[in-house]
C-alpha cells in the first residue's frame, strides 16, 4: 500500500486517530462545556442514540415484514382496436 496505518484517517490529525488525539478531543470538550453539563449531555447523547437505535429497528423490520394481502395480480391490458373499415371504391370522376 501507500504506507499509511488503517486507523481513522483525519487529516488534520496526521492521518490517523490515535489515544492522544482522542484524549485531547475529550479535554476539549470539558474545557468547552464544563464538567457540571457533561453528564447531562452524555445522557441526552444517549437517549438519542437509543432513539436512532430502535427507529432503525423499526424500519428494518418493516422492510424485511412479507405483504400479508399481496394486490391481486393486475389483468393485461389489451390495445383498443378500431372497427374494421370497409373499402372504399376509387373515385371515377376524379376529372370533374
Amino acid at each position: 500500500m501507500n504506507g499509511m496505518s488503517n486507523s481513522f484517517p483525519l487529516g488534520f490529525l496526521g492521518g490517523g486517530l490515535g489515544g492522544g488525539e482522542i484524549l485531547l478531543v475529550l479535554v476539549v470538550i470539558l474545557v468547552l462545556f464544563g464538567s457540571k453539563n457533561l453528564p447531562r449531555m452524555a445522557r441526552n447523547l444517549g437517549k438519542v442514540m437509543e432513539d436512532f437505535k430502535r427507529a432503525s429497528r423499526q424500519v428494518t423490520q418493516e422492510l424485511m415484514r412479507e405483504d400479508p394481502d399481496p394486490p391481486p395480480p393486475r389483468r393485461p391490458v389489451l390495445p383498443k382496436t378500431l372497427p374494421p373499415q370497409e373499402p372504399t371504391a376509387p373515385d371515377e370522376h376524379k376529372d370533374a
